[in-house]
């Protein structure tokens, strides 16, 4: 996947009177033809290619993607703002296999995957899914059931509070087994990030050396969706 960073800059026009200073602010159109090969995100067949606002500062426009073109188009870009957005590509068989098993955990838990978890490359064709409690590596705390996605380096998880009262979920996860320890010291990192949760929810907190990864308050019948990634 491919992250464009757009950045607009302003324009200023000095009047011939040094005190007499005009500043003419433009709000741009920004065409950008990107070369999707050398990005890695050529077409492939059973594949569909994307574009997504990761951050859009007030007056742009969303981001328009042709992907037959290679082109993307941002109208209304203002001065000295930036506007990110995210291209990426995905398997189709993939994405439609990793809905059915999300849809099946039931619980508040939306019926398809949320775009956040396509964003970050989580569902591919060499994803490895582990159904509630088929995944030792990763031990829950009374009443929480635990769902998860895993690559080499990244573990997707939707933790689910079967009970009927909001409960607090306490996983034991297995950095070393999952794979996700860094390798190289003072140049990778572990992040945690919540990609679905009811609004309002308590970022979730990774204990890196306690090996434990901590959810706040899960509403009863409620589930979110947290990603564990080496870096």
């Amino acid at each position: 996947d491919a992250v464009l960073l757009v950045h607009s800059l302003l324009l200023r026009k000095m009047a011939p009177h040094r005190r007499n200073i005009l500043h003419v602010t433009y709000h741009v159109k920004i065409d950008t033809v990107l070369d999707l090969a050398q990005l890695g995100l050529a077409a492939r067949e059973g594949t569909t290619l994307a574009a997504r606002d990761l951050y859009r500062p007030e007056g742009a426009s969303d981001a328009a993607f042709d992907a037959a073109a290679g082109t993307l188009t941002i109208k209304g870009l203002p001065p000295h703002r930036i506007h990110l957005v995210g291209v990426r590509a995905t398997d189709r068989a993939s994405v439609a296999k990793a809905t059915a098993q999300f849809a099946a955990l039931g619980s508040s838990l939306p019926p398809e995957l949320p775009p956040t978890v396509l964003d970050g490359g989580l569902v591919t064709p060499q994803t490895a899914y582990a159904a509630p409690g088929q995944t030792p590596e990763i031990q829950a705390s009374a009443g929480i059931r635990v769902a998860a996605w895993r690559l080499p380096d990244r573990v997707l998880l939707a933790v689910i509070n079967a009970g009927d009262g909001p409960r607090d979920a306490v996983l034991r996860v297995d950095l070393d087994k999952l794979g996700i320890t860094p390798r190289l010291p003072w140049q990778e990192f572990v992040g945690v990030r919540q990609l679905h949760a009811e609004l309002n929810a308590p970022a979730p907190t990774l204990d890196f050396y306690g090996r434990t990864l901590s959810l706040r308050a899960i509403p009863p019948r409620g589930g979110r969706v947290v990603s564990i990634r080496r870096h």
